[in-house]
């Protein structure tokens, strides 16, 4: 399958009908590495970490890549590597990141199939599956909705706690002008369970 130019959407429902496809090719594959930006923030450090927990829970060997450790965020991926891969991945995962040039993408890579998840209008990254919507506040929010129809039972609140610091993160605790009626409601869902929005917050602001 040759990587195609990503087709961006404005919101989650346009991809709806793709979802089942994508997830299949994560159900087959056994190793899967997860690749983010040189210089990860909130956001991406906490999608790659909610993401590794949910695809361990399928039974997956899992490896996170980024280009540098973020040592002051509160979440953090159990399986980190810094700029190098260990296993050679049956799939790789490009989270949050809108190039290739800010990923680790070396010429072992090229021919294993990739899946780009992200929500710039910016994306240019070639990949053989494209979930890419703009209506979010952040990967950790589009990561929620995928999660969601995917597997709704291997969400648990370890994996809730990482998406909604990711949304306080990337949204600056709800004061950016990315935030949507469907985030309210994605916050309310996650605090129901017990996820207390609060301490999330302070400990955005004491690493921000």
């Amino acid at each position: 399958m040759a990587k195609e130019a990503p087709e961006i959407r404005e919101d989650f429902d346009l991809v709806a009908s793709y979802l089942a496809e994508v997830f299949d090719v994560i159900k087959n594959a056994k190793k899967i590495t997860l690749l983010t930006r040189r210089e990860p923030y909130g956001d991406s450090i906490a999608v790659c970490t909610a993401f590794e927990r949910f695809l361990e829970k399928m039974g997956k060997e899992v490896e996170v890549i980024s280009g540098k450790p973020a040592d002051e965020f509160p979440v953090q991926p159990k399986n980190w590597l810094i700029w190098e891969h260990k296993q050679t991945p049956d799939l790789i995962i490009s989270l949050d990141t809108f190039s290739k040039d800010e990923i680790y993408y070396p010429e072992a890579f090229h021919d294993i199939t990739l899946i780009n998840i992200d929500h710039h209008k910016q994306n240019d990254i070639m990949a053989d599956y494209h979930l890419i919507v703009l209506q979010v506040t952040s990967s950790c929010e589009f990561l929620y909705y995928l999660m969601k129809e995917w597997n709704y039972g291997l969400i648990d609140n370890e994996i809730l706690e990482m998406i909604l610091f990711g949304i306080i993160a990337d949204s600056d605790v709800l004061r950016s002008e990315h935030v949507y009626p469907r985030t309210f409601q994605a916050i309310a869902d996650i605090t129901k369970k017990g996820v207390n929005f609060n301490k999330l917050r302070d400990d955005y602001l004491k690493s921000a």
